[in-house]
């Protein structure tokens, strides 16, 4: 006979230790000079107390425009966001993608800090710049 065993608790995955916001606004609220000629993803990185976190790798990953798109940046590179502001490029036109990008928080080797954030892309000037906020959970 088989002595009997423990039975085993599932618990759930921890948290990741970064969520965001996603929000989508006119792009000349960043670059006013640009008006409808760029569409982009850009925000900032912030702590549980909302104060910014410079040096955090952000990527994006995906489709945009029928080609792949796999691009890091760091925070604090882009200012016009703020401290930890990060920026990335997409194109000079706005166009329409559903669900085929998104863009992730990383540590220094490269392990994620927060889900896969999913995004939209519209092609709507008053929609072309996704604002991306990462914060870091309590």
């Amino acid at each position: 006979l088989v002595p009997p065993t423990a039975t085993l608790t599932v618990t759930p995955t921890p948290k990741r230790p970064f969520s965001a916001t996603v929000t989508y606004i006119d792009s000349t609220i960043i670059h006013p000079d640009l008006a409808c000629n760029w569409q982009g993803v850009g925000g900032t990185v912030v702590d549980s107390k909302n104060a910014d976190m410079g040096g955090m790798v952000i990527r994006i990953v995906g489709v945009y425009n029928g080609k792949s798109k796999s691009e890091p940046t760091v925070s604090g590179v882009a200012p016009a966001y703020g401290k930890s502001g990060y920026e990335f490029f997409l194109g000079t036109v706005p166009i329409a993608s559903k669900g085929q990008l998104y863009i992730q928080i990383l540590d220094q080797a490269g392990l994620p800090l927060s889900d896969n954030i999913y995004i939209d892309t519209y092609n709507d000037c008053s929609k072309n710049l996704v604002l991306v906020r990462f914060k870091k959970n309590p």
